[in-house]
């Protein structure tokens, strides 16, 4: 089990101290989601993403806004749920069937899905929850994909940077709508590369049958010319 969130100078048992309200915590969340925006923006599309240890952010975060406001630990209901949003993610993050990137990539969404989840606690118990469909979608869309095709991993790649992208600068907490959009659109994304792969391997498959019918023709006219050429003399030509 993890120890309760507090700053730097922690509580003993039984000790009494002033809370970080809502304002204080989403003020923490919201610098820390643009700080992951802006980070995102600039990194290498092609390199690996770091791995961020989002409560260790937050901690240091927390310790610098109680400096100012004077409360010195988390509320018990918000630190469950940082905790819990924190473990669904670190599932994600240790799912050996995932690529590294990827996984790594999906935990940017970590930091707005702790502010959602603390505002809606239905998030843990609403299995068609659009952040939680969303967050299924993209899990299984990397499980599924055909890591040995680098153009394909590429695409899912791009696709899965644009998703996480807007969700870092567009979402503000107040709306849930961005994630049925992404949702929609990610899913078609999905569903038009289904297509295209079918396409493709149908397209293999008759390149394949027709390359197998010409071989065969090859060898019987082969057969035929040497059938008619037994026992004659022809000129080189």
């Amino acid at each position: 089990q993890r120890e309760p969130l507090r700053v730097r100078q922690f509580l003993q048992p039984g000790q009494g101290g002033r809370e970080l309200d809502d304002n204080a915590l989403f003020s923490v969340l919201n610098r820390l989601q643009d700080a992951q925006a802006h980070s995102a923006a600039d990194e290498d599309p092609h390199g690996q993403v770091d791995h961020l240890d989002v409560r260790l952010l937050l901690e240091h975060q927390i310790a610098h806004i109680a400096r100012e406001t004077g409360a010195r630990k988390l509320r018990q209901a918000d630190d469950d749920v940082i905790n819990l949003v924190s473990m669904v993610f670190e599932f994600i993050l240790d799912d050996r069937n995932m690529p590294p990137d990827i996984s790594l990539l999906l935990g940017r969404l970590q930091i707005p899905v702790i502010k959602i989840a603390l505002k809606n606690k239905k998030f843990f118990s609403d299995a068609e929850h659009p952040v939680r469909r969303l967050l299924k979608l993209l899990s299984q869309a990397a499980i599924g994909w055909e890591q040995e095709s680098l153009l394909q991993r590429d695409i899912l790649l791009e696709e899965l940077r644009h998703v996480v992208q807007r969700i870092l600068n567009e979402f503000t907490g107040d709306s849930l709508e961005l994630f049925s959009e992404l949702e929609q659109k990610f899913g078609a994304f999905i569903a038009d590369e289904a297509r295209r792969a079918e396409l493709v391997e149908k397209r293999v498959l008759q390149s394949a049958e027709g390359q197998a019918k010409m071989e065969q023709a090859r060898r019987v006219i082969n057969q035929l010319i040497n059938d008619r050429m037994q026992g004659k003399t022809l000129p080189a030509v």
